[in-house]
């Protein structure tokens, strides 16, 4: 059972019984756990090597264990795989469309309303980077490449019919709140994916300049999530919509700069008269 599902005072009723010898000795244990786990997260890195998670390049991962405040979430890296597998966002609403699972993957058919008029239809997806392990200074400063895919087919599977057209719009989210919202949305790029007559399916892919996400609100600096909108006034499926970061092998050379200008900005942000103090980037 987890420590963490019993409460502290049984754990300190437990310990109540045990003789100065055992407690010395249990006290070098947890030390030693500790060690294992956290320090330079070794351990855990250990851990995604063996189940074949993909790993940052050395240079990032040492430049991480150099400066504390470039801290990586790698337990996370275990679940989310964030820089090996696509990422499939959350679904945030959906209209018009009927919205199946199969596989863990979702699946979005149009759908009409009892009189058989079609109603406006748009799917609206999301992900937080910091939810699934990338760090907003990975984002701003390290800037990696993001590519969005999907799957665009028509509603019945067949490839006999007109042609078909949808869109595939991929938006920044940036200063996330308490709620899970964000305060500001702001369109990145947006797509046309068409599927001539005679095709029954056709990738839909959307790739991503990296420095659109990596200057984001004033206040919080790199985007804090991703938001891919779809939509399609024929009759179609999407499926297996998906996010992909790709990082550099190697620190960029803008990454001394941009070190440089967060750093000003939080002291001209600390140093601002009669305005509230923000921290600044990432506690640099």
């Amino acid at each position: 059972m987890p420590t963490s599902k019993l409460p502290t005072e049984l754990w300190q009723h437990i310990l109540s019984f045990s003789d100065h010898p055992t407690m010395c000795a249990l006290s070098k244990v947890c030390h030693k756990f500790a060690e294992i786990v956290v320090e330079r997260n070794e351990f855990v890195l250990g851990k995604c090597r063996i189940q074949g998670v993909t790993l940052p390049s050395d240079e990032l991962l040492s430049l991480s264990f150099a400066h504390p405040q470039f801290p990586l979430d790698i337990p996370m890296w275990m679940t989310h795989n964030p820089f090996g597998a696509r990422i499939y966002p959350r679904l945030a609403s959906v209209r018009g469309y009927d919205v199946d699972e199969k596989d863990g993957k979702m699946q979005f058919a149009t759908s009409s309303t009892q009189s058989g008029v079609a109603e406006r239809r748009v799917i609206d997806l999301s992900t937080e980077h910091e939810s699934i392990g990338i760090p907003k200074w990975i984002i701003d400063g390290v800037r990696p490449q993001v590519t969005v895919t999907g799957l665009l087919q028509r509603r019945d599977g067949s490839a006999v019919g007109p042609r078909v057209t949808a869109t595939m719009g991929v938006w920044r989210l940036d200063g996330i709140q308490n709620d899970h919202t964000f305060l500001s949305k702001e369109p990145i790029r947006t797509d046309l994916c068409t599927l001539e007559s005679g095709a029954d399916r056709r990738v839909m892919q959307v790739d991503i300049d990296p420095t659109a996400i990596s200057r984001g609100h004033t206040a919080v600096g790199g985007s804090d999530g991703l938001r891919v909108v779809l939509n399609s006034n024929c009759d179609v499926r999407f499926s297996d919509v998906g996010i992909h970061f790709e990082l550099p092998d190697k620190v960029p050379p803008a990454f001394p700069a941009w070190l440089a200008e967060s750093r000003e900005l939080r002291e001209s942000r600390a140093t601002t008269a009669g305005t509230a103090r923000l921290e600044g980037l990432f506690g640099l």
